[in-house]
């Protein structure tokens, strides 16, 4: 709710919101949510949203086949026939609604991305101008820093990263508004095993591994 008041909001509106979170705890769905709540709420019309995205600043397969799913099962109306799965779906390119690219799909892709949702996962591998993340903003006229540039082609940002350390010292920290996933009694990451001491060594040279 608080993502979808910053980028839909009259007051507080901002076009790039960060999301941060633990690992594990469910950001993939967050956002997930704030695409049905703009869409079952018609926000999408305000915003002359069309296009939704999620962008990966990782080279990781699995990561990309699970957004697709996911994007399939938790978002209403998303399909096979209406989502760009990289380079395997470039035939319908203008046919499609939703769009999956993982960092090696993102500088050959030859589409509009004005009037879009940007979802750009493990954000962080893209906080510096050599990063391929970075230059496909830069391919397509978005310059991180450009606020007004965002609002006047209608294009919203949300950052998410588990590991936020480079943009939150980055110039572009003043440029979005910092969100953080808060976790509740039930969730268990890295932070709680190593609190109650529940870690395993393993010898990489023991037959027994």
């Amino acid at each position: 709710r608080k993502i979808v008041l910053q980028l839909g909001g009259n007051v507080l509106r901002t076009n790039h919101v960060m999301l941060t979170a633990k690992m594990q705890s469910g950001k993939t769905s967050v956002c997930n949510a704030v695409i049905n709540i703009i869409q079952k709420s018609k926000l999408y019309k305000d915003m002359s949203i069309n296009k939704i995205m999620f962008l990966s600043g990782m080279n990781d397969c699995g990561l990309k086949e699970q957004t697709y799913q996911r994007l399939k099962e938790q978002v209403i109306g998303a399909s096979d026939d209406n989502i760009y799965v990289g380079k395997r779906s470039k035939k319908n390119l203008s046919e499609n609604k939703y769009f999956v690219l993982k960092n090696s799909d993102l500088l050959s892709y030859e589409g509009n991305i004005d009037n879009t949702l940007i979802f750009i996962d493990e954000s962080h591998y893209g906080s510096n101008e050599k990063n391929i993340l970075t230059k496909f903003l830069v391919k397509h006229g978005i310059d991180w820093k450009d606020t007004n540039e965002l609002i006047k082609r209608n294009i919203y940002i949300v950052s998410i990263s588990a590991t936020p350390f480079d943009e939150l010292v980055s110039d572009t920290v003043n440029c979005k508004k910092t969100i953080e996933l808060n976790t509740d009694d039930n969730y268990v990451g890295v932070t709680e095993y190593l609190k109650n001491d529940l870690r395993v060594l393993v010898n990489s040279d023991s037959r027994d591994d």
